[in-house]
């Protein structure tokens, strides 16, 4: 295969008339529904409805990650933790056999490897999406995979770090490194992925976006990771000063804060404290997330991180419950604590390169270095198989 035929699978997707462009279905009610539709028929029915190719381009972004972190070569469609994906395997297999027929492609590529490169193409779909004119370059990009249905070998089902495991920071990053050899800034820096997207509580469990902007593939959100925009004084301080939790104890004394529209010191209210683990699940079936912006009452809520997403940049490990991912006490002489509550800038930044490069990332003047790096990650996760000697590359 040539660089020519990657772009010929790009053309299929990028296209006017591309997978990414249709939406053909009809209104539902007072309501325009956009789906996803290929060839007219019965996708209507099978495809999520979403809105125009934003929830396409998600999709595949989240399935490179299942498709490539454990599994044989495409062997994704037989998993049950992949809710939601249905859609994105009928349309990509649709778009796939259509081409062959159409001889849009060319018929040496496997449908592996049409996976793959539709991957790819997905990122710079959601690039492009985000008003940025910096152009990603993969370098080179590999082919030769093989689906599950042309391989001997035995299917490898090994689970990706999923957030209802409670899964934390050095969870994740033990399952990069093994997996990958992936240094923690390098985990850190593909999990930049969850830019784009949001938990849906039909899904996991877990509800909301990872920041406001989840269409778009830009540096939001490690900059909602480190910040999340709270507007009052000791925030601010406390970002300024992110290696030092200690201060907010004495920042407390001194009557830090005071803005919130509460009046007086907002860690004292309770009012703006940031990042706030909340339980959006049950007491049977708990579902703990950060909210941002939560008070007492449960008002002002919005936005999630995981505790995985946490464990990038605070040291919370040692307090999550493992059975229930719960929050339990904070670190001595920290400062702050309410009692029920955890709150995020009550921990340490962790000691790491994932906790650099969320604060690197987290500067708009540095949104094109954050791609470069994700784009070289995500591109040796995809190239990630049974067998690297198979793979055949072209620049």
């Amino acid at each position: 295969l040539t660089y020519a035929d990657y772009l010929d699978v790009q053309s299929l997707f990028l296209g006017n008339n591309g997978a990414f462009a249709r939406s053909t279905c009809p209104n539902e009610g007072n309501n325009l529904r956009n789906h996803w539709d290929f060839d007219g028929d019965d996708d209507c029915v099978h495809f999520p409805r979403q809105r125009g190719d934003e929830p396409l381009v998600m999709r595949l972004v989240r399935l490179a990650f299942h498709d490539s972190t454990g599994y044989v070569d495409r062997f994704v469609e037989n998993n049950p933790f992949h809710d939601g994906l249905e859609g994105a395997f009928l349309l990509v297999d649709q778009a796939y056999h259509q081409a062959l027929e159409d001889e849009s492609i060319s018929s040496e590529i496997g449908i592996a490897d049409f996976y793959a490169f539709s991957y790819l193409v997905a990122v710079e779909r959601a690039v492009a999406r985000s008003n940025n004119d910096h152009q990603i370059n993969w370098g080179t990009i590999s082919y030769g995979r093989k689906a599950a249905s042309e391989t001997d070998g035995p299917l490898i089902e090994d689970r990706f770090p999923d957030g209802r495991d409670h899964a934390d920071g050095q969870q994740l990053f033990d399952y990069f490194s093994n997996l990958l050899g992936f240094s923690e800034r390098e985990t850190g820096v593909l999990i930049g992925a969850h830019t784009l997207g949001r938990a849906r509580r039909d899904v996991s469990g877990f509800v909301g976006p990872w920041n406001n902007n989840d269409e778009e593939f830009d540096n939001n959100y490690y900059s909602n990771l480190l910040d999340p925009n709270c507007d009052t004084k000791w925030w601010r301080f406390l970002v300024h000063s992110p290696k030092n939790p200690e201060l907010i104890g004495a920042f407390i004394e001194a009557g830090g804060g005071g803005g919130g529209g509460g009046g007086g010191n907002d860690l004292q209210n309770g009012d703006c404290v940031g990042w706030e683990q909340v339980n959006e699940g049950s007491n049977a079936f708990p579902r703990f997330q950060w909210r941002h912006s939560c008070r007492e009452n449960g008002g002002g809520c919005r936005d999630l991180m995981l505790n995985l997403d946490m464990g990038l940049l605070r040291d919370i490990d040692d307090f999550i419950d493992p059975a229930s991912g719960a929050i339990m006490g904070v670190p001595p002489g920290s400062g702050c604590s309410w009692p029920g509550r955890a709150v995020a800038a009550c921990f340490p930044i962790r000691e790491s390169g994932a906790s650099d490069a969320v604060i690197e990332f987290s500067s708009n003047q540095n949104e094109d270095e954050f791609i470069d790096e994700f784009s070289t990650v995500f591109l040796a996760m995809v190239n990630n198989v049974a067998d690297p000697s198979s793979l055949s590359s072209f620049p």
